[in-house]
């Protein structure tokens, strides 16, 4: 029997419970907590995608983080280029970079990415972002590749979300730079244990985790951290990692 529509499976393919169809509901959902508490935090966190030149972003969802890193990188479009549409060229990036400017964003949803396509376009960018759609579990990259991987809350929901940071600690080339904005538990003594008592309710109707720790899973794939900040109480975190060559 093939897959249903709306329902999330585990790796074996089993069912693993309802999907809410958060594609076309996802902007209208977040809209509250975007201008409330997400929204400064991702110009925060991604100001600094902007010194790098090879860029993947997973779980790029509906394109919300586009607007908040496209415009610290400086682009010279190469109109001979024969890949125009997938990279751009830049003179002289924030950080000294210089080169061709190479910006992938992928996602599992065909839904999410024709969203996110129509944000690029609105932000006059259609043609700097190539999206593709693809698990972060399985990428279909090359091997140190990226300068820089970026996720905004992308982890919580990732079935095994070690083997999708080993799939992002394999594609970034040595000394390339992950970028996280993730949720996770929280240590005080109300809040901590609501989030644990409802996860079960947000992991079987969202697919969601509300207490997973991305730093961990980040460790255990081979990255060092460099940095990880407390954004909103104890539950929203930058982390800032790098490549372990020798893992």
């Amino acid at each position: 029997m093939g897959r249903r529509v709306g329902i999330l499976y585990r790796q074996d393919g089993t069912e693993r419970g309802i999907r809410v169809p958060v594609a076309a509901l996802y902007d209208f959902m977040m809209k509250p907590l975007e201008k409330l508490v997400l929204g400064r935090h991702r110009r925060a966190v991604l100001a600094r995608v902007g010194r790098h030149r090879r860029i993947l972003e997973v779980g790029v969802g509906t394109g919300g983080n586009l607007r908040h890193y496209l415009p610290h990188i400086e682009f010279r479009v190469d109109e001979d280029a024969e890949q125009w549409g997938v990279s751009a060229q830049s003179d002289e990036l924030p950080g000294g970079v210089a080169g061709t400017v190479e910006i992938i964003a992928v996602d599992v949803s065909d839904a999410m990415l024709t969203a996110a396509r129509r944000e690029a376009q609105r932000l006059g960018a259609a043609d700097l972002v190539q999206f593709r759609v693809m698990d972060v579990q399985n990428l279909d990259l090359p091997n140190d590749y990226f300068d820089c991987v970026l996720a905004t809350c992308v982890f919580c929901s990732v079935n095994d979300p070690v083997r999708g940071l080993s799939e992002v600690h394999r594609v970034l080339a040595p000394g390339g730079e992950l970028i996280l904005m993730e949720h996770g538990g929280s240590a005080r003594p109300v809040l901590g244990p609501f989030l644990d008592a409802l996860n079960p309710l947000t992991v079987r109707v969202f697919g969601e985790h509300l207490n997973r720790d991305v730093a961990r899973a980040a460790r255990a794939a081979g990255f060092c951290i460099l940095r990880q900040r407390n954004m909103a109480l104890d539950v929203l975190r930058e982390i800032v990692a790098v490549k372990n060559e020798n893992f």
